[in-house]
């Protein structure tokens, strides 16, 4: 796992959705043929930080409409110090 992601604090579940959800493992560049474990967490260090809100109890939740960021910018991004990093177990590689 890369640095980046050993600091999660939250992890949130793919959409439900079947549209969303084909949406978030494009950006994330997962394969769509690859089967997912059922329960695949996305790290929101993979999110912007104007993508969340806080709840009451001030937990941190996904605002509608966010979407991870798409992996083909991560080579723009420092914070990515290789081009392979890995979500919950699935280890990726970037384009």
């Amino acid at each position: 796992m890369n640095q980046w992601c050993k600091t999660c604090v939250y992890n949130f579940r793919l959409p439900s959705d079947p549209a969303k959800h084909i949406i978030w493992i494009s950006l994330l560049g997962i394969d769509r043929k690859k089967t997912l474990p059922k329960l695949t967490l996305i790290c929101s260090k993979h999110f912007y930080d104007k993508d969340f809100e806080n709840d009451l109890a001030g937990r941190k939740l996904l605002k509608d409409g966010a979407d991870p960021v798409d992996v083909r910018s991560i080579h723009d991004e420092q914070k990515y110090a290789s081009n392979t990093y890995s979500i919950k177990g699935i280890k990726l590689r970037s384009p």
